[in-house]
């Protein structure tokens, strides 16, 4: 049996319009990218670090 060890940075997600709450570089670059209407691939490692809450209804 083969066996597969996921990481934290070989995959990616393709996100557009994200903008988390938070205080972070991170958190303030994803709302910079979103302003201009970019489209950002983030990692399993980003999505842990980030501050994502999604608003109610959504």
């Amino acid at each position: 049996m083969a066996l597969v060890t996921p990481d934290e940075v070989s995959s990616a997600v393709l996100t557009y319009g994200l903008r988390p709450g938070g205080g972070a570089w991170q958190e303030a670059a994803l709302r910079e990218r979103a302003g201009h209407h970019m489209e950002t691939h983030l990692t399993l490692r980003d999505l842990r670090t980030l501050s994502l809450k999604t608003p109610p209804g959504t």
